[in-house]
């Protein structure tokens, strides 16, 4: 891979980053809406949606944290042989 290719991936892996600290905020929000709802409310059908949402948002941080680190794995490896 060429200087300017590793320069791209490093890119999007800052790109990527940056939606990831979105998801984590958000996420952050979520949560924070859910554990302060009231408590009689907890088995409504709008409680069990956010649990769920949050629950989606902390799997798409796992797989965009194993995505990043998959990326810059490739450009590291590919530094050590150029």
């Amino acid at each position: 891979m060429n200087n300017k290719r590793r320069k791209e991936l490093r890119r999007a892996i800052e790109i990527i980053e940056t939606a990831l600290d979105i998801v984590n905020q958000v996420k952050d929000k979520e949560e924070d809406s859910m554990y302060n709802y009231p408590e009689n409310l907890h088995g409504t059908e709008l409680y069990e949606s956010m649990e769920i949402a949050v629950d989606a948002m902390d799997d798409a941080i796992s797989n965009i944290d194993d995505g990043i680190s998959s990326l810059n794995e490739a450009v590291s490896l590919l530094e050590d042989i150029v």
